[in-house]
């Protein structure tokens, strides 16, 4: 009996294998339990989020902006790209062949246009456009350069030393000259703000002039009369590989008056007219002046009439403006 309880003393002793132990000796079991079962939860939940935020990278954009578009056109030297969009755009880049890329944010723009020069040689322009929803959309075109040249020519304009009614003009190219043209159109100031030529509307076309140059010529001068009024001076310059350049600048020219003479019955009618006002009428007969005084007149039309005979004469009649411009008419009267 005394053994018996003996082993049964020594079995309480003992640490159960299964089972609460009321004194405490699994501790440690237990905790390496728990530990072992928050790993798995642990490591189950980072999964989880890792495949949750994947999916959303990964995730293909449901929509696609139909509106986008991307044209280019070549002039010369120089390809321009415009892309254009009813949303955004987010991103263009492009490079030639396999070089390195350029980027142009959008910026919220739903137009951006975007000027590049050719590369001498054969080269593939290769563009990227990544719409507002994150699409990508490739593009692709060939271009052929077989000279180097990717200067646009040169314009200048500059006032005539010897005759403040003249320009002077002068294009100039680093390599040969095509041809130019010009044309002189009226305008109408519309606002006040921005530069020589935003503020200002076209009203009338003047005719276009082509001057078209020998081969080699790199550099043209020329004077030009400016007419009077409201003018605006469009130049175009193009060179031996299409490069254009593109000039326009508002001239105000000297206003001079408009002369009108006849005569009946020896009787000369003279009919000045001016914008700004006519401030003297002078009239000399065969060497013999007269005028209206030194008072100006200052009226935007003068009808006046001089009795001059039904002999031969020589008239001379003399318009000045309140700017001091003047404008000349000769008539000969009689047998």
């Amino acid at each position: 009996m005394n053994q018996i309880l003996r082993e049964g003393s020594n079995l309480r002793g003992m640490a159960p294998r299964y089972g609460i132990d009321p004194k405490g000796t699994n501790k440690l079991a237990i905790n390496k339990s728990v530990k072992m079962f928050a790993s798995i939860i642990l490591i189950f939940g980072i999964a989880m989020i890792s495949m949750g935020v994947y999916g959303k990278i990964t995730e293909k954009p449901k929509q696609i902006d139909q509106q986008l578009e991307l044209r280019e056109t070549k002039q010369g030297s120089k390809v321009t790209l415009k892309i254009t969009s009813g949303k955004p755009v987010r991103l263009v880049s492009y490079k030639w062949n396999e070089g390195e890329s350029t980027a142009i944010q959008g910026n919220n723009k739903l137009n951006i246009e975007q000027i590049i020069t050719i590369p001498q040689g054969n080269n593939i322009l290769k563009i990227t456009v990544t719409d507002y929803y994150g699409n990508e959309r490739d593009y692709q075109k060939q271009y052929i350069k077989k000279s180097n040249d990717s200067q646009n020519p040169e314009i200048m304009i500059i006032q005539d030393e010897t005759d403040k009614r003249k320009i002077k003009i002068t294009v100039k190219d680093d390599t040969q000259l095509t041809y130019m043209t010009y044309e002189w159109d009226k305008y109408r100031e519309i606002s006040t703000n921005g530069s020589s030529t935003q503020n200002l509307e076209i009203i009338s076309r003047g005719k276009q002039e082509k001057i078209v140059f020998e081969k080699g010529k790199k550099e043209h001068t020329f004077s030009l009369d400016i007419p009077a009024g409201n003018n605006i001076l469009a130049i175009e310059a193009v060179d031996g590989e299409e490069n254009v350049e593109t000039l326009k600048k508002a001239i105000k020219g000297l206003l001079v008056p408009e002369v009108e003479l006849s005569t009946k019955n020896g009787i000369l009618n003279i009919k000045a007219t001016d914008e700004i006002g006519v401030s003297k009428v002078e009239v000399n007969v065969d060497g013999a002046i007269s005028n209206t005084g030194d008072t100006p007149l200052n009226l935007k039309e003068v009808n006046t009439s001089i009795e001059v005979g039904k002999t031969k004469h020589k008239i001379t009649v003399t318009v000045i403006n309140m700017q001091g411009q003047q404008k000349v008419k000769e008539i000969e009267t009689g047998a």
